[in-house]
């Protein structure tokens, strides 16, 4: 059986002497070919919001508590100190 075997007016759309399974198959289509722009776009606009949310001052304001913790833990455990600053270049 090739693709073009059965009657339709599109991909998507569906005749009257088209097979049911195939107009359930195409309506489903039909539907679901604007899920992946959707989703696109809102991963896009996720990724706005959150470029938004890492100002160079909070990243630098984070990574200068994370050093000073760090520290604080490296002197309360010597032995850890090289574990910890590799955790910290990670």
């Amino acid at each position: 059986m090739k693709a073009g075997d059965f009657p339709a007016a599109g991909a998507t759309d569906p005749l009257p002497e088209t097979p049911p399974e195939l107009g359930r198959a195409q309506k489903q289509l039909k539907a679901l070919q604007w899920v992946i722009p959707a989703l696109t776009a809102a991963i896009l606009c996720s990724n706005a919001v959150m470029g938004e949310q890492q100002r160079p001052a909070a990243v630098a304001k984070g990574a200068i508590a994370r050093l000073g913790q760090t520290a604080h833990a490296a002197a309360a455990h010597p032995r850890h100190a090289a574990a910890l600053a590799s955790h910290l270049l990670a």
